[in-house]
């Protein structure tokens, strides 16, 4: 197995962490601040979306001990505090309270920063559908150095399959606009009207579930979230 094989088996293993592990952390110092005071830093004039509730179309998964609210202007924000060590990692996730088959999910994502001293490339805002629970769910992300298109299925080594994979750059801190639809077993996603890709998942597809907003040690924003036209409100 590859360098690259270990790291993707270890990060699988980690997104389980953070569903498991949730609320129960020690804010400590990384990057130029410190723990509360990086999580602080972007929560200024949102409110406060509490782990577990119910805030209009959403529903707070986990929050990763961290802050998870709105914005006065409808945006999104997921701030899990900074790991304490390597291998430690904090995420937040929400999910929507309704169900679809086949999405047409839109929505303008950003990463505001990544909260580790060295980031994983892939800590970064991730849209997520066909959501059914923590390791069953399709997702896109923008890394700086690609984009990935993926499946969190237990299934397989890892509990995750890496469906495609593109190239970038998708520089930290931009504003991207994505969309992902699925009709059965396919799915097509763009990013700023532009094409990523046109797949269709012949083992065993997920075809019904929630959409939804992660960022594992990332601070991610997400706004004019819509589904099928509709917007998801908070």
């Amino acid at each position: 197995m590859t360098n690259v094989d270990l790291h993707r088996v270890r990060r699988a293993a980690r997104w389980r962490l953070a569903a498991a592990v949730v609320g129960v952390v020690t804010l400590t110092a990384a990057g130029s601040c410190g723990g509360e005071e990086a999580v602080e830093r972007w929560q200024e004039g949102a409110a406060h979306w509490d782990e577990g509730g119910v805030h209009g179309d959403w529903r707070v998964i986990f929050d990763g001990g961290g802050f998870t609210g709105r914005r006065p202007d409808g945006t999104i924000l997921l701030a899990p505090p900074p790991p304490e060590s390597e291998d430690v990692t904090h995420a937040g996730l929400i999910v929507s309270t309704g169900t679809t088959g086949e999405p047409d999910l839109r929505m303008r994502l950003r990463t505001l920063d990544q909260t580790r001293p060295e980031p994983n490339v892939w800590e970064v805002a991730w849209a997520v559908w066909h959501y059914t629970g923590p390791q069953n769910f399709y997702y896109l992300l923008l890394k700086p150095n690609g984009w990935e298109l993926g499946k969190a299925d237990p299934a397989f080594r890892g509990a995750q399959r890496f469906l495609a994979t593109g190239p970038g750059p998708f520089p930290i801190g931009r504003w991207y606009e994505v969309r992902v639809r699925q009709s059965g077993a396919r799915m097509t996603a763009w990013v700023d009207g532009r094409k990523l890709v046109d797949y269709t998942d012949e083992q065993d597809p997920y075809l019904q579930g929630a959409v939804g907003l992660y960022a594992e040690d990332a601070v991610a924003e997400f706004a004019s979230v819509s589904l099928g036209g509709h917007p998801l409100r908070g």
